[in-house]
């Protein structure tokens, strides 16, 4: 089990239970039947789970980049604040997950006539888990510059450090403009290429899409901006919490 069926030339690519109870008999003349192969494999701790896909990032400076950011991060003055940026959807056509429901009976959930969608430019302070969200019809540099401008507001006095990845957005003259009036005090670090993993805040988006828009169909745009709004509220009066989903574990500033 150890080993995929075609590495030992077999030509398949996934064990069943009747598959390895050939290849053992073919191997060492010995059959035994498909429960006694299912709980010895019970026996051994070996069971069947769902694999993932392995994905790596093409970018030949990641470990530079990926060393950068950390450094930044883990490193900072008692002044200096440290976030994680990113942008995500909110669309008014529900997301399908499974429900409590009763035997044979499917739950339907009403789908609107035109979906209509809106845009979350949000920052998670990796240090103290307090999120800031801006909620817009677009999610283009201008938008962009306004989640930093409001980083810097938030934070006058000391170095800000936004790391975040390398869409196009996130570049031109409107940021060019934010960091130039910043004097200094905004830095922003780039992520390597096609490297979400690195960037903790994406955990964030998963309980907001499960709180919020999974199943659950909103009579109108404001009223499920409210319901945004309202999950990053609640989660800023329990940093802690955040700190938990993103899974920061910040040793306390020198």
């Amino acid at each position: 089990m150890r080993r995929r069926p075609r590495s030992l030339g077999l030509p398949f690519s996934l064990w069943t239970l009747q598959r390895l109870v050939d290849y053992l008999a073919e191997k060492t003349g010995v059959r035994i039947g498909i429960e006694t192969m299912r709980q010895g494999l019970k026996k051994a701790e070996i069971v069947p789970s769902r694999p993932q896909h392995k994905i790596s990032s093409p970018d030949p400076e990641y470990q530079v980049k990926k060393k950068t950011v950390e450094d930044a991060r883990d490193n900072l003055k008692p002044s200096d604040v440290f976030y994680y940026a990113d942008e995500f959807n909110v669309s008014g056509m529900p997301t399908l997950r499974a429900l409590w429901s009763p035997v044979g009976q499917q739950v339907m959930i009403p789908t609107p006539g035109l979906p209509h969608k809106r845009y979350g430019l949000g920052a998670v302070n990796y240090h103290t888990g307090e999120t800031v969200v801006l909620f817009r019809r677009r999610k283009r540099r201008r938008e962009v510059a306004e989640l930093l401008q409001a980083l810097v507001d938030k934070q006058p006095t000391g170095t800000i450090y936004v790391a975040w990845d390398n869409a196009d957005t996130h570049e031109d003259d409107e940021v060019e403009a934010v960091l130039r009036a910043a004097a200094g005090r905004l830095v922003l670090l780039y992520l390597p290429t096609y490297s979400p993993w690195l960037n903790p805040i994406e955990m964030l988006w998963r309980p907001f899409r499960r709180e919020v828009t999974h199943c659950e169909l909103f009579e109108t745009v404001e009223a499920l901006l409210r319901a945004a709004q309202d999950f990053f509220d609640r989660h800023n009066r329990v940093p802690q919490h955040v700190l938990s989903i993103i899974g920061s574990h910040p040793a306390k500033l020198s």
